[in-house]
């Protein structure tokens, strides 16, 4: 089982990576994770948990099973939104995947905002890769 996650964008290369997954207080459902953004000329990281979050492969397979296009925006956000995902798409299988990083109450102020384009193909794969880092059962 692949404990790393890599969501490349199809136009530029950009990507948004989930690994070094770690039990949180002993809990099999929640972890913290880091969060790496790396582009051409920028890279970001930074800690994450999906403590009370909702589950991140059931958004990419509500995406995927949704491939033609949806209407408006999907989101999910962790409890404490270090991590904040917004997808759109439209008719044509592109999808517009915005993200906003930030770190954990540290202090630091800084955040980044970006996107990655994803085609529609890409999405089942994705879905397959996040819900088998998270430990769930493949789609």
């Amino acid at each position: 089982m692949s404990r790393e996650v890599v969501i490349r964008s199809s136009r530029d290369g950009v990507t948004l990576t989930l690994s070094n997954f770690v039990p949180e207080n002993g809990s099999p459902t929640s972890e913290s994770f880091l969060v790496e953004v790396r582009g051409y000329d920028i890279r970001s990281e930074a800690r994450a948990s999906s403590f009370m979050a909702p589950d991140l492969g059931e958004f990419f397979a509500s995406m995927a099973s949704e491939w033609r296009g949806w209407t408006g925006e999907k989101t999910w956000a962790t409890l404490d939104r270090e991590l904040e995902l917004t997808a759109t798409a439209d008719s044509l299988g592109h999808i517009r995947l915005a993200f906003f990083l930030r770190p954990a109450d540290t202090g630091f102020n800084w955040e980044l905002r970006g996107a990655l384009e994803l085609g529609a193909g890409q999405l089942e794969a994705i879905a397959h890769d996040v819900k088998a880092a998270f430990g769930q059962d493949a789609l």
